[in-house]
C-alpha cells in the first residue's frame, strides 16, 4: 500500500526483493530482485547492496565520483 501511495503522489520508488520479484516489479520505478528463493540469502545481498548505494552517494557528495 505505501508503495502505490508513492506512486500516486509522483515519488520514485525503489524496492528490494527476491524470488521473481513478484507485485513489486510493476509497484516499483526500480526493483532490485535477488532471483533465489532463500530469505537469509536475499537478505545478505540487499544488505552489500545498500552499503553500496550509501558509499557511491557518499562519493557522490563528496565530489570523489
Amino acid at each position: 500500500n505505501a508503495l502505490i501511495s508513492a506512486n500516486d503522489i509522483g515519488c520514485k520508488t525503489i524496492g528490494f526483493s527476491g524470488g521473481d520479484g513478484g507485485k513489486m516489479n510493476k509497484a516499483c520505478d526500480i526493483n532490485i530482485v535477488v532471483p533465489v528463493e532463500d530469505t537469509p540469502r536475499i537478505q545478505e545481498i540487499h544488505i552489500v547492496v545498500g552499503h553500496t548505494i550509501c558509499h557511491l552517494i557518499d562519493q557522490t557528495i563528496n565530489g570523489q565520483l
